[in-house]
């Protein structure tokens, strides 16, 4: 029997055209989970997913130093808190910390998972920028840190109100994963391995 495969031919191509915008779609909602998303104002993960597809992760590619990594990831950051901050105005579940909490752990899970985790980057390319990945603070990471004697300058994610408060984190957390020369974004093992 002679079936026309036509049609799902042409299905394939679409998808193969898409593939990549389907692959950043995927970790924007697989990383705007109920864990994530329950302390922001309701009808706000939509605009958090296409604030995070609209973000310029192509210039990825071309990152060479941990510096350029964090002005990329500060204008990133930019983009992604005023749509966070314009969707939860009066939201005190993440004020003051709707930046320097919330906005960069969504941002670290995101880009954790684009570079490490899906197909976008060769493996060179994904290696080298393990190792400027920041690692995501959320309540897990803040009583493993606690747990192994870390000071947090914050009680909750909230509290995270400044870039100071978050770069002291990702500066220690740097110093003691060169040391064992692992990427620092590995601290985030942490909350797979939690019992």
């Amino acid at each position: 029997m002679s079936v026309d495969n036509s049609k799902l031919i042409d299905e394939y191509k679409r998808i193969k055209e898409d593939h990549w915008e389907a692959e950043k779609r995927f970790f924007a909602r697989i990383n705007l989970a109920g864990s994530i998303i329950r302390v922001f104002d309701k009808g706000t993960k939509p605009d958090i997913i296409n604030a995070l597809l609209k973000l310029d992760i192509d210039r990825l590619k071309t990152i060479k130093s941990q510096s350029e990594f964090k002005l990329y990831f500060e204008k990133q950051l930019e983009k992604l808190s005023a749509v966070i901050k314009m969707t939860n105005k009066d939201n005190n579940r993440i004020m003051p910390g709707y930046k320097w909490g919330h906005s960069t752990k969504i941002l670290c899970l995101y880009l954790r998972d684009l570079v490490i985790h899906s197909h976008l980057f060769d493996q060179e390319t994904s290696n080298k920028l393990s190792c400027y990945l920041y690692t995501p603070i959320d309540g897990i990471i803040m009583k493993k840190l606690k747990k192994v004697g870390f000071k947090l300058p914050f009680k909750a994610i909230k509290d995270i109100d400044t870039a100071d408060k978050f770069y002291n984190v990702q500066d220690a957390l740097s110093k003691a994963s060169d040391a064992v020369k692992v990427p620092r974004v590995w601290f985030d093992d942490n909350w797979g391995l939690r019992g």
